[in-house]
């Protein structure tokens, strides 16, 4: 449990040093943070510049990619699928999408096994290659522009696996891609209209989304650099890619962020009568595969 006296100078002084120590330390140009409570904002405040060419100062509303925060939106939004009835857990993948080779009768691959990355399956390196073109870098020829691609892409991966399906934790971006063509294919709507009209705009996160179309008009969005290496610092079109929208795409601020994390702390949407219920959110934070993981952290 975090305990912090925001009457306390040195505390906030202190809190402030480390973020800029870890700032120097990773070299990263801009960033904001947030402590909340239960209802409201408690604390926050934004250090060093959206973008180093131009020198804009980053601040509490500026936009950056999220990345892999935007898989709690994924999942909440299939959550909300199977609140309605309109998907199980249980399902097979090949039930919604019997296209893809991933889901056999020898080893089938359910949804529940997508959202906790325990089909069994290795990382196909999508992300990477989604970022990749989206900086206009060389894929050695390989595309990523549609789910036909990705299809072809996941081809070969059965042959591939380390475990069975649901036996391990085996963190596989590719998943995410899967479920959010799920959620398009059941709803009708892409993943992004799906999950700003379903989530984002009940949650009053309007300068959150997927596009910069999506965004408040007062938007100011963070420079995306390339960090290649240690030495660059070249300043590259923000890689845009629908296929990973529900893996890493969600775009927002820290303001939004905090009505998100709000939201995750109360499973509900409001208070009072005007309070919506989201039960169904607790569904998703229940454990599914249990694995002990020892890290730079300590066990877990």
């Amino acid at each position: 449990m975090l305990s912090f006296d925001f009457s306390s100078h040195s505390q906030i002084k202190h809190l402030e040093e480390v973020v800029t120590n870890f700032m120097g330390a990773w070299r990263v140009p801009g960033l904001s943070i947030a402590i909340t409570n239960d209802r409201e904002i408690l604390y926050s405040k934004a250090f060093g510049v959206s973008s180093k060419e131009k020198g804009a100062k980053f601040t509490t509303s500026t936009i950056s990619g999220v990345a892999s925060i935007s898989k709690s939106l994924t999942a909440l939004a299939t959550y909300k699928l199977i609140s309605s009835e309109k998907l199980s857990l249980s399902d097979r993948v090949k039930k919604y999408i019997p296209e893809l080779t991933i889901d056999t009768d020898d080893n089938p691959v359910t949804i529940k096994q997508l959202l906790s990355h325990s089909t069994g399956l290795g990382s196909l390196n999508t992300t990477q290659i989604y970022l990749m073109q989206g900086m206009g870098k060389d894929t050695t020829n390989v595309r990523l522009e549609n789910f036909n691609d990705f299809v072809e892409h996941a081809k070969g991966a059965e042959s591939e696996r380390f475990s069975p399906p649901g036996t391990s934790f085996l963190y596989w971006n590719e998943g995410y891609t899967i479920l959010g063509e799920v959620i398009k294919r059941i709803s009708g709507k892409s993943y992004s209209s799906y999950a700003r009209e379903e989530i984002l705009k009940p949650l009053s996160m309007d300068c959150s989304g997927f596009t910069f179309g999506d965004l408040c008009a007062s938007a100011n969005i963070t420079s995306f650099y390339s960090g290649l290496d240690s030495r660059s610092d070249e300043e590259v079109e923000f890689p845009l890619n629908e296929l990973n929208y529900p893996t890493g795409g969600l775009l927002s601020n820290i303001e939004d962020l905090s009505k998100y994390l709000i939201f995750w702390i109360n499973r509900s949407n409001g208070s009072g009568n005007d309070r919506s219920s989201w039960e169904f959110a607790s569904e998703a934070l229940k454990p599914i595969v249990s694995k002990r993981i020892t890290n730079q952290f300590g066990e877990l």
